[in-house]
């Protein structure tokens, strides 16, 4: 009895890890001088393009990560990476593209799609 929750407690305690450290990422991009590249997930392809143009002239290492939460996406960074970048690249990060829904005739919630008399 005792292995198993010994056994329970470690597949517990390694779930939580997964989902804290990588697995409940949507995205990681990581940073280093001159390169955007990508670790997992596929964040917005003119995301990546705007990061590299941020990070151009900078000398900066770390990691984005993109977080699906109940509300959408939200950026989380390592810390070498400055205050000013982060809000920089939290300014060109497409969130609405993560938080609008479809609603089941095609448009998306909170919009409407006017007609056009022809």
């Amino acid at each position: 009895m005792e292995h198993f929750i010994l056994f329970a407690l470690m597949i517990f305690v390694l779930w939580i890890l997964g989902t804290k450290l990588y697995f409940g990422k949507h995205f990681v991009i990581r940073i280093s001088p001159g390169l955007v590249t990508v670790k997992k997930g596929e964040p917005p392809k003119v995301f990546l393009k705007d990061c590299r143009l941020i990070i151009r002239h900078q000398i900066i290492r770390g990691y984005i990560y993109g977080i699906r939460n109940h509300d959408g996406i939200k950026l989380e960074f390592s810390s070498s990476i400055d205050p000013g970048t982060q809000q920089k690249i939290r300014n060109i990060f497409p969130f609405a593209k993560f938080t609008q829904k479809n609603t089941p005739d095609g448009t998306t919630e909170g919009h409407t799609i006017r007609k056009v008399k022809s």
